[in-house]
């Protein structure tokens, strides 16, 4: 779980950003959604490992010092 800004690099702590999400088991796609797709399924060079897919959550969060992910909100209505 990564906390990005606009330009798509870590936050620093306590300073707010996107929560994205990658891995290996992170899923490839919305079924029969492409555009939704295209908008959330990102390419991403994230510090310290090798460019990776990531799932932009619509989450807004910030990181803690000691690691810890705060959730903020949505960036849009959804529940």
């Amino acid at each position: 779980i990564y906390v990005l800004n606009e330009q798509g690099t870590l936050c620093p702590p306590y300073v707010p950003g996107e929560i994205y999400i990658g891995g290996s088991s992170l899923a490839t796609e919305y079924i029969n959604q492409p555009e939704k797709t295209k908008e959330t399924f990102l390419q991403r060079q994230i510090p310290n490992t090798s460019e990776m897919k990531v799932y932009k959550s619509g989450d807004q969060g910030r990181i803690t010092y000691d690691g810890h992910i705060e959730f903020l909100g949505r960036q849009d209505k959804q529940i």
